[in-house]
């Protein structure tokens, strides 16, 4: 078992560049405001059970940096990850990824938050917001709201398919096998896959720009951009 690191008092870290890095797991009990670049990373979990904020910045969160496919990056329902900035939001899960609540709201300065997990990225009543693009990769991407301007879903699996698209006032949700987004409307899209990109008879993909990336893409695959 690695070394881990808990804290679990409020404190405010003003550095310019802070970095923490765990051979076990790094969990923060106690509400942490950051300003400056930071970088946390574990062998194991990243575990948020009080507010963790960004004033200016960047942050990255990386779990499972040791590639064992142990360790997953969880907010308790109530704890928001918020960045006080104007930049993108870049999930990368390699596992599984799991979020109560995730928030981003845009202030000042420039940020940039990349985090990463052991292929399924897993998300429960959360918002992933960003004044510029949200971007989510994974073998799996279930549950996720966003109101980015763009966005992007890469699923790394074979295949990405899509059962059915619905409207729900201002939002467009997509479902389908290991897929359930929504975004909004007016949002620029992009879906890719390294291989089958189809859906099923009637289902029609529409946004003000919408791109398509697949090796191969199924005969059902219809659009309607700039609905």
């Amino acid at each position: 078992m690695g070394r881990s690191v808990t804290y679990n008092y409020p404190v405010t870290w003003m550095h310019i560049i802070y970095f923490i890095s765990s051979t076990g797991s790094v969990t923060f009990n106690g509400k942490t405001v950051m300003s400056g670049d930071a970088a946390i990373a574990a062998n194991d979990a990243i575990t948020v059970r009080a507010n963790l904020s960004q004033c200016s910045g960047s942050i990255s969160l990386l779990a499972d940096s040791d590639n064992d496919g142990v360790g997953q990056i969880y907010a308790r329902e109530g704890a928001s990850i918020a960045a006080l900035g104007s930049g993108s939001v870049s999930i990368d899960g390699s596992g599984v990824m799991t979020f109560k609540r995730y928030d981003y709201s845009g202030r000042w300065g420039y940020f940039d938050r990349k985090m990463r997990a052991p292929s399924m990225i897993i998300s429960n009543n959360s918002l992933f917001s960003s004044n510029n693009m949200v971007s989510v990769s994974g073998g799996a991407i279930e549950n996720i709201t966003t109101n980015a301007p763009k966005v992007e879903f890469y699923k790394t699996q074979d295949t990405f398919y899509i059962e059915k698209v619905n409207e729900i006032n201002d939002f467009i949700n997509i479902e389908g096998d290991g897929i359930n987004v929504t975004y909004l409307k007016t949002a620029n899209v992009t879906l890719k896959t390294d291989g089958l990109l189809d859906t099923n008879p009637g289902v029609i993909l529409n946004a003000p720009t919408l791109t398509l990336i697949a090796d191969r893409f199924g005969t059902n695959v219809h659009s309607d951009r700039g609905k």
